[in-house]
């Protein structure tokens, strides 16, 4: 187990546009936190977690079988991946500030405050997944200033200057996704393979897309969830019946009304 790339770019800076230019250029299976979701994968999400607060790291349980590294939790924890993995390429990625502040907020993080509480009693992985956004996003990175513009813009620029700081010019790349492949094939020493586009992904009309699907899938559960109690519930306060088939609720309140 050892990764050849790790992707140090705030989220909604084109994170899951590098993941997916990686896996096309063969650097395997990009490790990000919708890995994680999309599996169910406690026990990574756990490991991250034991990072984040100071416990042994397992590395193992985070990245058997990956090679490569984008988006969250990556650029939180970038120091402790550095120090593991001293060889590996790093790539910040980039954007104009001003709309990275927007769509940041309409967003990814938007879509995890809008999550219904229920969700992260259901799914483990989730309720794991919000402890370590809370601790390292909400907390630690934006100190729950996040739609404060003038300080989550500051946070942006030192995110740069402190990676450019940590990592030795020659491994690091500070990457716009919207140079397309030639500076990250260059970087990589791999050939831009003619064939494929550029992978822009998750740009913020489809994220907003997925957040409306998100909402009506929700509220489709919890109304199906409602639905279903109250037919359980009326089915219940329904007249049982005796072994005769008396209608044992009816009669038994008709006779104690005769003897009254």
């Amino acid at each position: 187990m050892s990764l050849s790339v790790i992707g140090v770019g705030l989220g909604q800076t084109g994170t899951h546009s590098l993941a997916a230019a990686l896996e096309i250029l063969g650097f395997g299976e990009c490790f990000h936190a919708d890995r994680m979701l999309e599996r169910g994968d406690v026990r990574a999400a756990r490991a991250w977690l034991d990072i984040a607060e100071g416990r042994p790291a397992r590395w193992d349980d985070i990245f058997r079988g990956y090679r490569s590294i984008a988006s969250f939790p990556a650029w939180a924890l970038y120091r402790e991946l550095l120090e593991q993995f001293p060889h590996a390429r790093v790539i910040l990625t980039v954007r104009d500030r001003e709309q990275w502040f927007d769509d940041i907020n309409a967003g990814d993080y938007a879509a995890f405050r809008a999550d219904p509480r229920w969700l992260f009693w259901v799914s483990p992985v989730k309720r794991v997944m919000k402890k370590l956004e809370d601790l390292l996003i909400l907390e630690r990175k934006y100190h729950h200033r996040l739609h404060d513009r003038q300080y989550a813009l500051k946070v942006f620029e030192e995110h740069i200057l402190e990676v450019r700081s940590a990592v030795p010019a020659d491994r690091l790349l500070i990457f716009d996704v919207k140079q397309g492949w030639g500076p990250l094939c260059d970087f990589l020493g791999v050939p831009v393979p003619g064939d494929r586009p550029f992978p822009w992904l998750n740009d913020i009309a489809s994220v907003r897309s997925r957040l409306r699907r998100r909402f009506f899938l929700f509220r489709g559960v919890e109304i199906a969830v409602l639905i279903t109690l109250l037919l359980v519930f009326s089915y219940l306060a329904l007249p049982g019946e005796d072994a005769a088939g008396n209608m044992t609720g009816f009669s038994e309140t008709l006779r104690w009304e005769e003897q009254g």
